[in-house]
C-alpha cells in the first residue's frame, strides 16, 4: 500500500515556514495518503479488546450486582429521586453492595500480585 505513495512537490524554497496554502493541503494529502493505509492496517490486524477484559477481578457475581445496582437507580429515579426513605436506602444500598464487591475483589487481586511478586523475588 505504502509503495504506491509518490508525490513530487513543488516548492523551492529552502525555507521551513512555505505558508503556499497549495503546498500545506500537498503535506496534509501526503500525511493522510501514508496515516490511512496504517490505520487500515492496526485496524485489520490488532484485535479489539472490550475494557472488562483488563479487570481480571471481574465476575458474574459483579455483574450481577451492576444490574441490580443499575436497576434499583432507574427506579429510583423512577420514583422521583428521593433523599430519603425505602427507595432511597434500596438504591443506596445496591450501590455499595456493587462497589464494596469490586473493591473487595481488585484488594484481593493486588494482594495475590504482591505475594506472588515476594515469592518470585524471594
Amino acid at each position: 500500500m505504502l509503495t504506491r505513495i509518490s508525490h513530487s512537490f513543488g516548492c523551492l524554497s529552502d525555507s521551513t515556514s512555505c505558508k503556499n496554502s497549495s503546498h500545506e493541503l500537498d503535506i496534509e494529502i501526503y500525511y493522510s495518503e501514508i496515516i490511512h493505509p496504517l490505520t487500515t492496517a492496526a485496524d485489520n490486524s490488532i484485535p479489539k479488546v472490550a475494557k472488562s477484559a483488563f479487570k481480571h477481578y471481574w465476575s458474574t457475581a459483579v455483574t450481577d450486582l451492576k444490574h441490580e445496582s443499575k436497576e434499583t437507580y432507574d427506579l429510583w429515579v423512577l420514583c422521583g429521586r428521593p433523599r430519603s426513605g425505602t427507595m432511597y436506602y434500596v438504591m443506596k444500598s445496591a450501590k455499595y453492595k456493587y462497589k464494596l464487591e469490586i473493591w473487595g475483589r481488585a484488594q484481593r487481586e493486588a494482594a495475590r500480585g504482591v505475594r506472588k511478586q515476594a515469592l518470585i523475588n524471594f
